[in-house]
């Protein structure tokens, strides 16, 4: 790969992005009962490829077994799970999933790769506003 091609966003001029929902951790308190709460900023719908991570990888990746995972490529800064951080916080098809790893490429090249844990049932709240697939358009048009 050449440093500063952004690849991501060649791709994505073949294949049809697809719309997901992100909310940034915003940060965390305590509950009374002594639990972390996570707190999120409010909804954006990005666009990325979300993928499914082959099972066969995820011993190698250190992965659960029992859970499912996917791969969301973007070229937004969202952010895994950090020390003191809750990760970022995605919905895609009715289901919600949390950040727990991530390739950052994004100081770069622009882009990133994110593992993704599905973690449940989930409707996002109502999106802030729709993000559109910016760079893709200025590297297009300038």
């Amino acid at each position: 790969m050449i440093p500063g091609t952004n690849l991501f966003n060649q791709a994505m001029t073949v294949f049809t992005p697809q719309e997901v929902v992100w909310t940034a951790a915003s940060g965390r308190s305590t509950s009374d009962s002594g639990k972390y709460v996570n707190s999120y900023a409010p909804p954006v719908t990005i666009s990325g490829s979300l993928q499914s991570v082959n099972r066969k990888l995820y011993e190698q990746m250190g992965l659960d077994l029992n859970k499912t995972y996917k791969n969301l490529y973007t070229n937004d800064p969202a952010m895994d799970v950090d020390r003191g951080r809750a990760g970022d916080r995605f919905y895609y098809s009715g289901r919600m999933y949390d950040a727990v790893g991530s390739q950052d490429w994004f100081a770069q090249d622009g882009w990133k790769s994110l593992v993704l844990v599905d973690v449940g049932p989930g409707t996002p709240p109502p999106p802030a506003h729709v993000k559109v697939f910016s760079n893709v358009f200025n590297n297009i048009f300038g």
